[in-house]
């Protein structure tokens, strides 16, 4: 008889047992709603794929590059005033490599700006993508 190894969740979905021990039935219980859902050892998710490629380039005229939500500073609503303006990302940077941005309300995680290494230029983009999900992306600024 196999052992059982449960999963809890809240919310949300389980999506990665591969450092799961193999030879196990898995049960995810999703505290949510109440389901159970079986996860058998030969699910795909045992056996990920993962590739490392380039995905294109980005041009940098500004000498830095922003990472974050594009709602942030492209509103669809006029009324609207953006969380990240052009003037918030410059004073950001001053003397600094990187900067973390907070929101209006002072909390952190609308974004975040990185100096361009050797300012601008083109830089390429590579992403570690595994299962046809995107896991990382990767700018390089200085050749590696």
């Amino acid at each position: 008889m196999k052992k059982t190894i449960e999963i809890e969740m809240f919310g949300g979905l389980v999506t990665d047992v591969r450092n799961l021990p193999d030879g196990y039935k898995y049960s995810v219980n999703d505290l949510d709603d109440g389901e159970n859902y079986n996860v058998p050892p030969t699910d795909p998710l045992h056996k990920t794929k993962s590739t490392k490629k380039l995905i294109g380039k980005i041009g940098v005229d500004a000498g830095m590059v922003w990472v974050g939500d594009p709602c942030y500073i492209l509103p669809d609503d006029d009324s609207v005033e953006p969380e990240i303006t052009w003037e918030r990302l410059r004073s950001s940077m001053v003397n600094k490599s990187h900067a973390s941005l907070n929101y209006q309300l002072g909390h952190e995680g609308v974004g975040v700006c990185v100096s361009s290494g050797h300012g601008d230029g083109e830089y390429s983009v590579y992403a570690d993508i595994q299962d046809g999900i995107v896991h990382s992306v990767k700018v390089v600024f200085i050749g590696e």
